[in-house]
């Protein structure tokens, strides 16, 4: 079979990338999909045996449903599509470039809907070739950590009952083409970090009669820096970055003010790890505020959990991922990557495999990373990963031996 599908990713290249300029021409943000699901749509309706179902996640998020003729199988593998686009002003000079100010596909997204859409093409063209049902999930909202929790609120893994889950990612790190599989975690744990030191303001020239909540925030910020070097095991994947520090008027430097905000992030790759970190960060702020008589008010958003792959069915991926790109061309991730991902609300729950694709132009590898505004892809990966996503597909759905529900 996957010669079939390796011919008919030929077949349809041409249309994917046309499809994949047409979306990038117009990101959309979290939520605000319209445009986007409107391209998905229309593609979906045209292929032979596709049930569709729309208005997900507050409106935008698409399911299709195929089912395999090969045979009676109660199986059912989910292929998931981010759709959301980042607030970046593009740098490329190109044709199709965003056509909205302030707006960008900075994160490939719309290439992740693109080979989505590519394997159900194929699919649909093969359904007499495979058994089970396929659901394409095209969901909103990722960059916000907010759309997989609504999708699975709204029953996206049951109806049919999902037993393992794909999600692909275009990574500009990897040689265009390359499918890079994290052995174990994909995505680690990640927390939004806020801090603010109270203290009092006053003039300059009195330090004396003032607590300068910026002073007690350089202390914070360096000793913060010891958690990575002294509390956390070397052996670790873990990351602790402050990334904005602001206090005081923009424009003075005789006024002490009387707040000073630090905002950052947390990664872990463990739950237990983050948790640990949480605390470290609670104990050194409140103690050297309090030392200094300040105050500090420690708060953390509900970030993402790890986004742990399943060994076996990992294997069986990396084999047909090779079938269609060759094995040079697919490798094992042996260390966590610390970046974070909600697909975790899915990973959590069932089977899956989370992989990265290689997608930047040869000439350009390395010189951009995610979220840039120079961020661009090699389109030639369409077709490859469209086919690599739908031999996999029809690869896991034999194998009934795998399970389902996640169980470590």
């Amino acid at each position: 079979m996957n010669n079939k599908i390796k011919d008919t990713a030929k077949e349809i290249e041409d249309s994917l990338i046309a499809i994949r300029r047409n979306l990038h021409e117009v990101p959309e943000l979290a939520f605000e999909e319209y445009r986007t699901s409107e391209i998905i749509l229309k593609q979906l309706k045209k292929m032979k045996g596709m049930e569709i179902s729309t208005g997900y996640a507050g409106g935008t998020g698409i399911v299709g449903v195929l089912r395999g003729k090969k045979g009676k199988s109660d199986r059912c593998l989910m292929i998931r599509a981010d759709m959301d686009a980042l607030p970046i002003e593009e740098n490329n000079e190109l044709p199709y470039c965003s056509k909205r100010k302030g707006k960008m596909h900075a994160c490939g997204h719309d290439a992740h809907i693109t080979w989505t859409l590519g394997a159900a093409m194929i699919l649909s063209k093969l359904q007499d070739e495979f058994s089970g049902t396929v659901k394409f999930v095209f969901q909103p909202a990722e960059e916000t950590a907010a759309g997989a929790r609504k999708m699975v609120e709204e029953q996206v893994l049951e109806n049919p009952k999902v037993h393992i889950a794909l999600g692909p990612h275009a990574f500009p790190q990897y040689d265009t083409g390359k499918i890079i599989i994290p052995r174990k975690n994909a995505f680690s744990a990640a927390k939004p970090l806020f801090i603010k030191v109270i203290g009092k303001g006053g003039h300059g020239s009195w330090p004396q009669d003032c607590v300068d909540p910026i002073a007690v925030a350089n202390q914070i910020y360096m000793n913060l820096q010891q958690i990575i070097s002294r509390k956390v095991k070397p052996s670790d994947a873990a990351v602790l970055t402050i990334g904005s520090i602001h206090g005081g008027h923009m424009d003075k430097g005789n006024i002490i003010p009387n707040e000073c905000v630090l905002r950052g992030t947390l990664r872990h790759a463990t739950m237990d790890g983050m948790e640990s970190m949480v605390q470290w960060v609670k104990e050194i702020s409140y103690n050297i505020a309090k030392a200094n008589g300040a105050e500090a008010i420690v708060e953390f958003q509900s970030g993402v959990e790890p986004v742990v792959n399943d060994k076996l069915c990992s294997s069986i991926f990396k084999h047909s991922a090779e079938e269609i790109v060759g094995k040079k061309n697919v490798e094992m991730l042996e260390e966590s990557n610390l970046g974070g991902e909600d697909f975790y609300h899915y990973s959590k729950r069932v089977k899956s495999v989370y992989f990265f694709v290689g997608c930047a132009p040869k000439d350009k590898v390395g010189t951009f990373s995610l979220h840039s505004c120079d961020f661009c892809i090699d389109e030639s990966i369409l077709g490859s990963a469209a086919a690599v996503l739908a031999n996999a597909a029809a690869g896991l759905l034999m194998k009934n031996d795998i399970g389902s529900v996640v169980t470590c």
